[in-house]
């Protein structure tokens, strides 16, 4: 390098100096810029420069990893960094960039990087940087707990301290992470996108969880609302929209559950609606002494056969009432009848054999009543008067 202020034949005095930073890798322009600005004060800017290159290689150290507690966003503000920190010229501001982030982001460091000498001095030094790197793991949500801890980082004499509420957050983040993974291997069995969550950090992790859990649970209210309205009544109804509710789970927080839910909800709603008209008929033909083989009314799973016979039922029961209205006639006046007919008076099942004794009850009746109306007949043509015989023959033969 030439004298600072000697005369200059082909290049600047400064020369040599840039093209050692530059085979360095430096970026040079703005220290071209700054050494030819004032030859008078070459001397003070070349301390400047050395201070300068001293710094912007510190900070390069410093923020080549800035761990984990800015999240994402701190890859691309240590790259950003890395960027200017190759023109020295950009040391100073980047140090007022970095503390002014670090004191929100990364509060340990610039403490542990001021008593980095003391600890060296004790022989501590590999603490120190080891004790850097587990702040640096910390997650986010940790950064709060730490505060407390930051005067303690400038006294080596602390380490035991340190140590211990250091261990205790770790252990307590520990924890929240174990109950993450556990929420995570649930979820994922039963069929929910957990891929990524357990790389979140532990706030993120835990809000991701309980939007999951949340919505399982939504999840869980329709599984039962299937298994305990649809499937009573049709199980293969049942399995279909309990796929259809399955198929749901991948989409997560997408997925129209709310859709779904009305129509299983409808779809249940109508079931329970015609099962209640049924069981209304079915008092209509109690009623009328109809019996069946239980008291109550129709149960869910018998719905659907119901429905599916009701027609040939219908027909059956009014040729079984038309008898039935017609022994009940018979059976007042001729009450031994009732013991022939009381197991198959009223039971549909028994209806063909009900209306086989009814008609030869029937024409038992009408014989009699021929027979009566034969002997009125002979009294009347001796000259009786047996008006009221026709009625009572009409009512008892």
């Amino acid at each position: 390098m030439e004298e600072v202020g000697g005369p200059s034949s082909e290049h600047p005095w400064y020369y040599d100096l840039l093209m050692e930073l530059d085979a360095e890798g430096w970026v040079t322009a703005n220290v071209e810029d700054y050494l030819g600005e004032d030859q008078e004060l070459g001397s003070e800017r070349i301390l400047y420069l050395e201070y300068a290159l001293e710094l912007a290689r510190s900070l390069q150290h410093r923020t080549a990893y800035l761990g984990d507690a800015a999240g994402p966003a701190s890859e691309a503000m240590a790259a950003a960094w890395a960027d200017e920190l190759n023109d020295p010229m950009n040391a100073e501001q980047v140090l007022d960039d970095y503390e002014l982030w670090a004191k929100e982001h990364r509060p340990w460091e610039p403490a542990l990087y001021r008593s980095e000498e003391d600890w060296r001095d004790e022989g501590m030094d590999e603490m120190h940087a080891a004790m850097l790197v587990r702040f640096d793991q910390l997650d986010p949500s940790s950064k709060p707990s730490t505060v407390v801890m930051l005067p303690l980082l400038a006294y080596p004499s602390e380490a035991d301290a340190i140590e211990q509420a250091l261990k205790a957050i770790e252990q307590d983040e520990m924890r929240q992470r174990a109950t993450i993974n556990k929420a995570i291997a649930m979820l994922g069995e039963a069929g929910y996108e957990v891929e990524g969550i357990d790389q979140m950090n532990i706030i993120d992790g835990l809000d991701q969880v309980a939007r999951l859990h949340d919505l399982h649970d939504l999840h869980e209210d329709l599984r039962l609302l299937i298994t305990e309205q649809i499937a009573p009544f049709d199980a293969e109804l049942a399995a279909h929209h309990e796929q259809r509710r399955v198929d749901l789970v991948s989409q997560g927080q997408t997925a129209d559950i709310g859709g779904l839910r009305l129509q299983i909800t409808s779809i249940a709603d109508n079931l329970h609606h015609r099962m209640a008209m049924l069981n209304d008929l079915m008092n209509d033909w109690r009623a009328k002494g109809i019996k069946f083989p239980h008291d109550d009314g129709i149960r869910p799973g018998e719905l659907l056969e119901w429905e599916a016979n009701l027609p040939e039922i219908e027909a059956t029961l009014k040729q079984h009432l038309v008898a039935l209205e017609r022994y009940t006639v018979i059976e007042r006046v001729w009450p031994d009848t009732a013991q022939k007919a009381s197991h198959c008076a009223g039971v549909l099942e028994h209806t063909e054999a009900f209306l086989d004794l009814v008609d030869d009850l029937d024409q038992q009746w009408k014989q009699m009543e021929l027979e009566s109306i034969e002997r009125i007949e002979k009294f009347e043509h001796a000259g009786l008067v047996m008006d009221t015989w026709h009625e009572r023959i009409d009512k008892d033969p």
